[in-house]
């Protein structure tokens, strides 16, 4: 017998950024002093907003980034190449400067499109004992639809059939994560002391074309 199998759920893209690149971004957000914090839900001390010059940068060097996941998405939905490529605009884009015991409650974002990008991730986070009884320590985590009662043995059928409602990420520096506005995520918090983790976040609209 044939037959076909389908997948779905929300449209989530990893990848790197030249290290180039990284270091260059890292010099321009040394010295960010808005305070961004009040209309964003991280319960970090310093989440600062990028002006317009650092905006449009941004804008130029993750265009290739988000017309590729466009067009993968489009390609895997329709199952052929996209049409002429839309245009995409840059919203917002903050620094979040992550120190130990703070974190990111379950929170979505505005636009279409975002992303998140790791400038520098302390390699101390990555050998942390676990301090959550779910996600791992400084984890970026998605959750997605609802879970439904069954069982908790994943070796039987029943389990596995249950939807997978959440999916875990331990950023590594460079790392450029890019998913639906929509889509709900959190931050687990870390344990050292005396280190930062940088992340940029940021928010694309999309015009389409209609042709």
């Amino acid at each position: 017998m044939s037959g076909e199998f389908y997948y779905w759920g929300p449209f989530v893209y990893k990848t790197n950024i030249d290290d180039s690149m990284r270091k260059n971004l890292i010099e321009i957000s040394k010295d960010l002093t808005i305070d961004f914090s009040s209309i964003l839900a991280g319960r970090l001390e310093k989440q600062l907003k990028y002006e317009r010059n650092e905006k449009e940068l941004y804008e130029y060097l993750l265009q290739p980034f988000i017309q590729e996941y466009v067009e993968s998405l489009y390609l895997d939905f329709y199952g052929k190449p996209p049409p002429p490529p839309a245009h995409f605009f840059l919203d917002e884009v903050w620094l979040n400067r992550q120190k130990a015991k703070e974190h990111n409650p379950l929170h979505s974002h505005a636009g279409d499109i975002s992303f998140v990008l790791y400038l520098d991730v302390p390699e101390e986070i990555s050998k942390e004992e676990y301090i959550h009884r779910g996600a791992p320590n400084g984890s970026l985590n998605f959750a997605f639809g609802e879970k439904t009662v069954g069982s908790n043995n994943n070796d039987n059928i029943l389990s596995m059939l249950q939807p997978k409602t959440e999916m875990e990420l331990q950023p590594k520096t460079g790392e450029l994560i890019i998913f639906p506005s929509y889509l709900n995520h959190y931050v687990q918090s870390f344990d050292t002391e005396g280190i930062e983790r940088w992340s940029v976040s940021g928010n694309f609209f999309i015009t389409e074309n209609k042709e």
